[in-house]
């Protein structure tokens, strides 16, 4: 659901800017009552972001709806990461939010100070690697705040991911003709999304693009809300959209590459569930699965949803990274898919309904991973090792 937040200790916040404007960037206190600590660990939010290409930069310093949420996490005494949403998401930052209570002045400084450092870890979260995984940065947000006392993850992104489980390009789920709930059960099915149960996610920018990604129209923008909400509450989370427009600014040029996502209908329809590396790993340059034991687990439960689904055919794709030769990556990928349809027979599917392609580096929805001189770019290669699978 949209979400509309009401206003925010408004006197709080005057304070802590006016601080800002007369203190400048240097902040100094005389604690003079001792080293009186509040700290609660047990307080724990995540924010997921990245400055990267296709959609606006946030401008941190500049007044918006954002504000709230930053004097929120300063307010907890707790702790706050801050998690990246490239094509390799990582975990970019902690800050503890302890503050000195020796008197009512050196904890408002402290605060202040704590307030201005979470604006420049957000600043300084810059991708590194080409691609979005918006997804993969949640779940690493979430294993940052489960189980603390109010779970909360400030997401701040357009939600295009490009590469991962959730890829749109690969899986076509932003497309009119998805069927969203079938392909996110299949993946909550195959533990292929975070755990998010009792985590509430605030989503600030969703749908917001810029540079090379073109602009949602209201049907594709509905749909993207649509797409979220049903991934996090199937993960057992709340999701709660906030409309209002972030700050932003100019973007720098140098970003790693990210995909354009097209909003528009493709031909894959139904049930699609995209199997990455990161997901379905394999013994490299062959088609052995690394861990046979988890790829049955895997693979068993997208069959089971398969056959919950009543649906009657189903096509598996392989898709390889552009090292090699074309011939050897049309076998491997093929031999892959195989792999996998073999898999989706043995527990259950009928073996009539399922046809094997193999793509090579040729796959929809693949990024750029060789640069100008056409070495291999790894952390690209990685998100175009997938097997795909779409039932209608």
């Amino acid at each position: 659901m949209r979400h509309h937040r009401g206003a925010r200790r408004l006197i709080t916040y005057c304070s802590i800017v006016l601080a800002l404007v007369l203190g400048g960037t240097t902040l100094t206190a005389c604690d003079v009552g001792g080293s009186s600590m509040a700290s609660n660990p047990r307080e724990r939010i995540a924010f997921v972001y990245s400055t990267r290409a296709n959609q606006p930069a946030l401008d941190v310093w500049k007044p918006s709806p954002l504000d709230g949420e930053i004097l929120d996490a300063v307010g907890t005494n707790g702790v706050v990461t801050f998690h990246s949403t490239d094509g390799e998401p990582t975990t970019v930052g902690q800050l503890s939010l302890k503050v000195r209570t020796s008197n009512p002045q050196v904890t408002k400084q402290d605060r202040v100070a704590l307030a201005k450092s979470i604006r420049e870890h957000l600043a300084s979260s810059v991708a590194e690697s080409p691609e979005a995984d918006v997804l993969a940065g949640i779940a690493d947000a979430a294993d940052e705040v489960r189980g603390s006392d109010h779970p909360t993850i400030i997401v701040i992104d357009n939600g295009l991911p490009t590469v991962g489980s959730a890829s749109f390009p690969q899986t076509g789920l932003l497309s009119t003709d998805a069927d969203v709930a079938a392909s996110v059960s299949a993946m909550a099915s195959a533990r292929m999304l975070p755990d998010l149960t009792g985590v509430t996610l605030r989503w600030y920018g969703m749908g917001e693009t810029a540079s090379l990604q073109g602009r949602l129209d209201e049907a594709a923008q509905s749909r993207l809300e649509g797409i979220w909400q049903t991934v996090v509450e199937s993960a057992g989370g709340t999701l709660d959209i906030v409309p209002r427009g972030m700050a932003t600014t100019n973007a720098p040029a140098d970003l790693p590459d990210v995909t354009p996502v097209d909003p528009s209908p493709t031909s894959l329809g139904g049930l699609t569930v995209s199997l990455p590396e990161s997901v379905l790993p394999f013994v490299a340059d062959a088609a052995t699965f690394l861990d046979p034991a988890a790829a049955q687990t895997t693979v068993a439960s997208v069959a089971g949803q398969i056959a919950a689904s009543r649906l009657t055919r189903t096509v598996v794709t392989g898709c390889t990274a552009m090292a090699g030769t074309p011939e050897g990556r049309q076998t491997l990928s093929t031999d892959r898919a195989q792999a996998v349809a073999d898999l989706l027979v043995a527990n259950g599917v009928p073996a009539a309904s399922v046809t094997v392609q193999g793509k090579g580096a040729q796959c929809p929805g693949r990024v750029n991973d060789v640069d100008e001189t056409g070495t291999l770019i790894e952390a690209a290669a990685r998100a175009n090792r997938v097997v795909i699978i779409e039932a209608s």
